[in-house]
């Protein structure tokens, strides 16, 4: 683990928090006992309120995020089962991972196919999490667990942020996940910093973003034996590769966008109307009044139907003392750029000409190749705010994409370069103001370039009701899709694998509904999808297409049942394609934990409890390393076991902790746990975790 970045944060908290005590103080050098009593005073009562967002939709949307300050079910640390509940992946944290539920896989990464399996590791700009807060918030967050000090893993966050003033904030976080496998040959590093900048003012909206990070995975081509004797020493256990093979890449991404708005004074109208649109940005001044979350958002409730903006109340400006001379924005216009360079580099330390059919560039060894994958966008649009005291308007924008590719792969004696451009034209109408209800409908078209043709076309309806004195949510969301494989599917060549495909576009039809009731903790939709010309990469690993068209199907609920300090939670998944040819999925997956929580001492809390995973068995799909890919294989039955995991969760003041054992049972599974097609999952092994908040 590296020390610089924690000296550094440690430096920078107290660096801050020194300075806002001088900063309020007054002149440092002739102090005055009176008057530093009387400001400290001053200073104590701040009270610490922070709001938390995203940008969605080409960056033009506020999407608020819930604080998460880890005061229960801290234990579950692990990125890849905090997104799904049921998971293929090669058994140990870090690893490449494919969601067993159809409709909680990513996206295909637009060209640089080669992160599909690590994209819950990193953050790219559209992730980034920006912050308003009213004192300095810090947190510390350290996991680590294993079997013996040769075999462990380490997680590691620093985090800060602090405001310059009301409106302009800045931060930093930096995370690093390290990881030695309990079987030979399993490695994993992911470490990111990111760097962050927002401005939110009435007539002006800034943010700026800096990413860089590597992800490296080393794999052993999984196990040689179906079944792993879980009484045998892992280290034991003989891998298909006679040596490892070692995949980096490393990423480095720069964002900036600059909104300016354009309105009047809302003196100018009658009173109770308004042009402005409180959703669309974080407009704010001198007098802003910052959500008072306590560090969970106040309005989460009211987001559960999936609101991608904030309600009105929580973002309008308040100005008590000049409200009849209110900005109202009315229209708005913003320009973002983003850059990303994205590189991979393959390593092998012998090349196993036993476990690859083919070599196409070196049989000696140790051998690197390296692909490459530049991409710069940039997007000016044009925003027209709804009136949300008017029934029968709504929002309006229209946007301009341009995209620019390059693109590098190894070939004999060089590599084989691509450069290509795209333009998009997109636009979306909405309403998010409306108590009724809140919609949206976007549509976004490739009018030039290698993707001409494209086009992706979303909508969706939140609808609150009232039921039984609560409100219930209901969301109906869809998508309709048609797109050019990523650069990558159609061209490649590796030391190993090579291809040229020219594959037609993708088909794919997406609805979704949702139905959420907070007050009896129940939760429940149904999914389906309609597929043609679907991409996968079949039983060579090669990339292939499947011309037929099927469709998914998917049930899903969660409910909690409390019984005073006893609490079962439970959610279920079940799908099931019409034509399993090109696609595997199991017929069902769940998750369920019981946990007893308490308080001692009348100041700790506490959680204990256990905790399992399960999914029906099914084929699930193998993995490739030189390709970094999962592919279909139809000989090794993976599931029907649960994996069960045992917790005490608590939190003092601001620090929480866990201690749990993981994969308690994998002593009685008689060695059948595998969490991919060879790939045996890890042993049972004892980890713990603890996070500090600094905020003040």
């Amino acid at each position: 683990m590296k020390f610089f970045p924690l000296i550094f944060f440690l430096l920078l908290i107290t660096t801050g928090l020194y300075a806002q005590e001088r900063g309020i103080a007054g002149n440092p050098s002739q102090p005055d006992m009176q008057q530093i009593d009387s400001l400290k005073n001053k200073t104590e009562q701040v009270e610490s309120k922070i709001e938390v967002w995203t940008l969605e939709n080409q960056y033009s949307t506020i999407a608020p995020v819930e604080l998460d300050t880890a005061s229960l079910n801290f234990h579950n640390y692990n990125p890849i089962f905090k997104k799904s509940i049921s998971n293929s992946y090669l058994g140990y944290l870090g690893a490449p991972y494919q969601s067993n539920i159809f409709f909680d896989r990513e996206e295909d990464p637009d060209g640089f196919y080669f992160l599909k399996n690590m994209q819950h590791y990193y953050k790219s700009p559209d992730e980034v999490e920006y912050y308003n807060t009213t004192t300095p918030f810090a947190i510390l967050k350290y996991h680590q667990g294993g079997v013996s000090t040769t075999v462990y893993e380490q997680m590691f966050t620093a985090f800060y942020t602090r405001n310059i003033d009301p409106g302009t904030n800045f931060g930093f976080c930096y995370d690093a996940l390290k990881n030695a496998g309990q079987y030979v040959y399993q490695e994993s590093l992911h470490e990111h910093l990111n760097v962050f900048f927002s401005k939110n003012s009435e007539r002006y909206n800034a943010y700026a973003s800096i990413l860089t990070g590597t992800n490296m995975v080393v794999e052993n081509g999984g196990a040689k034996a179906n079944v792993v004797n879980p009484y045998t020493n892992p280290d034991r256990v003989t891998p298909n590769l006679g040596n490892s093979i070692e995949t980096s890449i490393k990423n480095l991404s720069f964002f900036t966008s600059h909104e300016y708005l354009l309105g009047s004074l809302s003196s100018l109208f009658k009173k109770g109307e308004s042009t402005g649109d409180a959703g669309s940005a974080l407009a704010a001044d001198t007098s802003i009044v910052l959500a008072d979350t306590s560090f969970v958002m106040t309005d989460s409730a009211r987001l559960l139907a999936d609101s991608t903006k904030f309600p009105a109340d929580s973002t309008k400006i308040i100005s008590d003392s000049n409200a009849s001379n209110e900005f109202v924005p009315a229209y708005s216009i913003q320009y973002s750029l983003e850059y990303n360079r994205l590189s991979r580099f393959i390593t092998e330390n012998y090349v196993d000409e036993f476990f690859f059919d083919t070599t196409y560039l070196s049989l000696q060894a140790p051998y690197t190749d390296s692909a490459l994958y530049n991409t710069f966008n940039h997007i000016l649009q044009l925003k027209a705010f709804e009136n949300p005291n008017r029934r029968f308007t709504f929002g309006k924008r229209v946007y301009l994409e341009n995209e620019f590719v390059e693109a590098a792969h190894p070939v004999p004696y060089g590599q084989a370069v691509y450069t290509y451009s795209n333009l998009y034209l997109g636009g979306e109408i909405y309403r998010s103001e409306g108590k009724f209800w809140s919609w949206n409908a976007s549509a976004r078209v490739a009018l030039l370039g290698r993707n001409m043709g494209d086009a992706v076309l979303k909508g969706s309806i939140h609808k609150p009701l009232r039921i039984f004195g609560d409100t219930t949510y209901i969301v109906a969301e869809g998508w309709y899709s048609d797109k050019r494989a990523p650069l990558f599917i159609e061209h490649w060549q590796g030391n190993h694998f090579k291809w040229e495909n020219r594959f037609k576009k993708q088909h794919e039809i997406v609805v979704k509904g949702k139905i959420s009731y907070p007050r009896i903790k129940l939760h429940t939709g149904v999914n389906f999808a309609l597929l043609s010309n679907y991409i996968y990469f079949n039983e060579n690993a090669v990339p292939d297409q499947y011309a037929k068209e099927f469709s998914v199907f998917s049930f899903w609920i969660n409910k909690d049942f409390h019984l005073g300090p006893f609490c079962w939670s439970n959610k279920v998944v079940v799908q099931q394609a019409t034509d399993n040819t090109a696609l595997h999925l199991p017929l069902a997956s769940a998750y369920s934990s019981a946990t007893f929580s308490g308080v001692l001492f009348k100041v700790m809390k506490y959680q204990l409890g256990a905790e399992i995973y399960y999914h029906t068995p099914f084929y699930a799909e193998s993995y490739q390393p030189a390709t970094t890919s999962f592919y279909l294989q139809n000989d090794q039955l993976i599931g029907g076991f649960p994996y069960v995991n045992v917790f005490l969760n608590a939190k003092l003041k601001r620090t929480s902790a866990f201690v749990m054992y993981q994969h308690a049972n994998s002593w009685i599974s008689a060695g059948n746990y595998f969490g991919a097609a060879g790939y045996p999952l890890n042993r049972a092994a004892l980890r713990f975790g603890f996070l500090w908040t600094f905020y003040d």
